[in-house]
């Protein structure tokens, strides 16, 4: 099997399994080892772990609670032992002694192969701190660390783990992030600015202190990826930091934004009942305008007006750089939708477009998109936001536009892909034969 999973309802069975895992003749081949849910099985997990598991890939300790040191120092050895290993997790994982914990932060720090580290539902202690450390410290390998709902007991300790995990990591995916650890690991960001490994943050928060990160972002010249959800809307001063972070980063060429009313992303400590306050993204846009770094940009869920598609539209004709634009389930309607097409007339270099999940986009948007695809030689991928099946007008709009364009690979609907006549029109081969032809005077009407 590819994944072995033992639970409570194994323990009974120890021997049967200790004999299957120790056969020399057929080791184990499994890819992804789970301990779930084992509270207190000690001597069952000395015994798993001192099998052989050379194809091991995956260790997921969830929802277990280790009472013995000697439990402790055997996954440490087995930690070592198998280097195929790439990901271990550590999932609401309790010891009895924090300082048993140093056991793994010691295998941490030697595994050849370990690449990385989730935390997941705990609460690090200075000593649990300080083997991570450790492993960072020396494992040059181990450059990856994602925590979901992992609280830091001790302040100092916070702020030390965080400089050294903004140094020697390249990819931090933390959510959610409380008020007070956004404001560490701005500290870090802003210590670290020259000497940063980090290319890759995603963090989930809605915490006020979220202008430091991006005034430390600013300054960053590691990082080239950025992704900010579980926020339910930016105020004013946030989204002025944000547009500063563009006007004067010239490093992030990857901006994810993604408004989120709750559940594993949400930050528990922020109330997200604002999710129906409304965004003034507007001074990003303006930023957007003369940033030559980002190449992809990608918006859910925040809700834009007209005008504000307007700003972006206006952006867009001045930028140069954006490759990937993704303005989703932002109520966008057919005058936005006009807005964006204008923009695409002048705008050659955008190669993809994304808007999915804008139910205000009517067969009208969709005629204006039409027309837009007739001379735009850049667009390479189109989501138009619409089930396209529904829309036979648009559908006939959009095939006719194609029989002009040779640069369009991919056009994609909310309904899945396009309907069967617009699949046949989008092969090179028959938008070759038919350009020439006459077209219908209905069509051009509309056109």
């Amino acid at each position: 099997t590819r994944q072995l999973s033992l639970t409570e309802t194994n323990v009974h069975d120890v021997q049967v399994i200790h004999s299957a895992l120790n056969n020399p003749t057929n080791p184990p081949r499994a890819r992804v080892l789970q301990f779930y849910q084992l509270h207190h099985h000690d001597e069952f997990i000395r015994k798993i772990v001192g099998a052989k598991f050379p194809h091991a890939e995956e260790i997921w300790l969830q929802n277990c609670t280790i009472q013995c040191p000697q439990t402790m120092e055997a996954l440490s050895e087995f930690l070592q032992n198998t280097t195929a290993i790439k990901s271990v997790h550590f999932d609401g994982f309790k010891v009895s002694c924090d300082e048993s914990f140093q056991y793994i932060g010691q295998a941490l720090a030697v595994n050849p192969s370990l690449t990385t580290l989730r935390l997941s539902n705990m609460k690090l202690s200075p000593i649990m701190l300080q083997s991570l450390n450790q492993a960072l410290n020396q494992n040059d390998i181990l450059t990856k660390l994602w925590m979901h709902r992992v609280k830091f007991l001790d302040r100092n300790s916070l702020d030390t783990t965080l400089e050294n995990v903004v140094n020697h990591t390249t990819e931090i995916r933390w959510y959610p992030v409380p008020n007070d650890h956004i404001r560490a690991l701005a500290r870090a960001l802003d210590t670290a600015a020259l000497t940063s490994r980090l290319r890759h943050l995603e963090v989930g928060s809605s915490a006020r202190s979220l202008v430091c990160l991006f005034k430390a972002l600013q300054q960053s010249k590691s990082v080239d990826h950025f992704e900010l959800s579980g926020f339910s809307y930016l105020c004013d001063n946030q989204v002025e930091a944000l547009a500063g972070m563009l006007n004067n980063n010239t490093v992030i060429n990857g901006l994810f934004l993604r408004v989120c009313s709750g559940g594993n992303d949400a930050d528990d400590d922020v109330m997200m009942e604002g999710t129906n306050l409304r965004t003034n993204i507007r001074p990003m846009f303006h930023a957007l305008a003369h940033n030559d770094a980002l190449h992809t940009l990608q918006l859910s869920h925040i809700v834009l007006c007209d005008n504000d598609i307007k700003v972006l539209a206006d952006a867009l004709q001045k930028n140069t750089s954006l490759r990937e634009l993704t303005v989703a389930s932002a109520n966008i309607s057919n005058a936005g939708t006009k807005y964006l097409s204008r923009a695409l007339r002048r705008n050659q270099s955008l190669t993809s477009l994304h808007l999915g999940d804008n139910s205000g986009i009517t067969a009208i948007g969709l005629i204006e998109l039409s027309k837009v695809l007739r001379i735009n030689t850049g667009l390479q991928y189109l989501d138009v936001g619409n089930d396209l099946a529904s829309n036979e007008v648009a559908v006939q709009a959009i095939t006719q536009a194609l029989q002009y364009n040779i640069s369009l690979h991919d056009l994609a609907c909310d309904g899945g892909n396009g309907p069967d006549e617009l699949e046949r029109i989008m092969s090179m081969e028959t938008r070759t034969s038919m350009r020439g032809k006459q077209t219908s005077p209905t069509i051009l009407g509309l056109l």
